[in-house]
């Protein structure tokens, strides 16, 4: 393929450092930081990673101190490779650190920091070349804006796929009702028409339909103008709707990678490139890898999201495959959460207070994670056995309300979790298939 201009992957590296400071300094001066990293008593790992903590004292906060400094290096191309990979591991340091507070934004957040590292982003309209002219470029190779167009294909892809489920395409579940009580809060003057079945599902049918097809629309040149008022007006519309953060801008911002490259060079005031333009390329011997490397990347990519559909039971009932499958917005769990212990022969009830290892935002998502509520049988367990409590028995009462049903069990409340293994345990979710 022919090179192509430079100045797509420079829009890409300003607005995505602009945004990451953005977000890193939202968790420095709201608390967030603190609130997440620092106050709760105890961490709910990721599976594999429970060796890894928090630093100690106001460690985290000047991590994410650190944090910040790099995405302003970032986004000016000052240090541009050393700031991409302090980005990349800090952010994924903080990603693994707690399960409760991980989710597929900040996951595509990772991931783009993570090929912001091999990407010549710091070569045009950056801090670098003008400290060293001799290093910019005008060109680099076509990989280089593929592979960022592919990352966000996938991201859409799997979005819409997600989506083809009967709650979110016949009942409108959870979209519909969600937007309805938005309108009714804020006071739309139009919230009357969002009340009937009928709205949910176009609602719903729309933002699929938008996911299945924009990428397709970005990429032809006849409907992309299109597809640029449509991402404006669904992610404008999302920034309304939902509590994600720098989400909504970042999804937009990536729809520069799609449109003429001529849009990026007026918008940075790159001027025109000389002719014959400077081009960048990787050595002989990297750019022979580069061809397998793409091909790992993608197939990994196109795999992890697929476990869902491979695993059993529904992942919006029991969570599993949920992480890293880009399945966005398409459930609202009301989920409630008893644990009891017992030890002896026979069973006593060992007083704990349990909720007290937990904030609420963490009991907020570990109600509704079977996953989670086994590892903390398993934790609970492990301290009452410490305080010599002998052979002790963990069960939860969890009863979960998906997308408008009733209220029924989430786990066997009969089964000791903290010993519990393989999933037959879940309890089967009633009232129909879920996403």
């Amino acid at each position: 393929m022919a090179p192509v201009d430079v100045a797509p992957l420079v829009f890409f590296r300003i607005a995505f450092g602009v945004l990451l400071a953005w977000h890193l300094l939202d968790y420095l001066q709201y608390g967030w930081a603190r609130r997440v990293y620092v106050d709760p008593v105890l961490r709910v790992p990721h599976s594999g990673f429970e060796w890894l903590s928090p630093w100690p004292g106001e460690g985290m906060l000047l991590h994410f101190s650190a944090l910040l400094a790099a995405a302003v290096a970032f986004a000016a191309g000052r240090w541009t490779r050393l700031a991409s990979w302090a980005l990349f591991l800090g952010l994924t340091y903080t990603f693994l650190l707690e399960r409760t507070h991980s989710n597929n934004h900040d996951y595509l957040i990772v991931l783009l920091a993570f090929l912001a590292c091999w990407l010549p982003l710091g070569r045009a309209g950056s801090r670098d070349t003008r400290a060293n002219p001799s290093r910019a470029v005008d060109e680099v190779p076509a990989w280089t804006l593929w592979l960022l167009r592919g990352q966000v294909a996938v991201l859409y892809l799997f979005g819409a796929l997600s989506k083809w489920n009967a709650d979110w395409l016949q009942l409108g579940e959870p979209f519909g009702p969600h937007v309805l009580a938005v309108a009714e809060a804020q006071g739309w003057p139009f919230a009357d028409v969002l009340a009937g079945r009928e709205a949910w599902v176009a609602l719903s049918w729309a933002g699929m339909l938008f996911d299945l097809l924009v990428i397709p629309g970005l990429l032809w040149r006849r409907t992309r103008a299109l597809a640029v008022v449509a991402s404006v007006l669904f992610h404008g519309i999302n920034q309304v709707l939902f509590p994600i953060g720098i989400f909504p801008i970042l999804a937009l911002s990536l729809t520069a990678l799609f449109v003429d490259p001529a849009w990026s060079r007026r918008v940075l005031r790159l001027g025109v490139p000389p002719s014959p333009p400077r081009r960048w390329s990787p050595s002989a011997s990297a750019q022979r890898l580069v061809l397998p490397a793409l091909g790992l990347w993608f197939a990994a990519q196109l795999i992890v999201p697929l476990r869902p559909w491979v695993l059993s039971g529904q992942p919006a009932w029991t969570e599993r495959g949920t992480l890293y499958s880009w399945r966005m917005m398409i459930a609202s769990k009301d989920c409630e959460v008893d644990f009891v212990v017992t030890a002896g022969d026979p069973p006593r009830e060992v007083a704990t207070d349990w909720r007290a290892l937990l904030t609420d935002d963490q009991l907020d998502i570990l109600a509704g994670n079977p996953e989670l509520i086994a590892w903390f049988a398993r934790e609970l367990r492990a301290r009452a056995e410490e305080q010599g409590h002998g052979e002790v028995v963990v069960r939860a009462n969890a009863y979960c309300a998906l997308n408008g049903r009733a209220f029924q069990p989430l786990v066997d409340p009969a089964v000791d979790l903290s010993r519990a293994e393989g999933w037959g345990w879940i309890t089967p979710l009633e009232g129909g298939d879920a996403p």
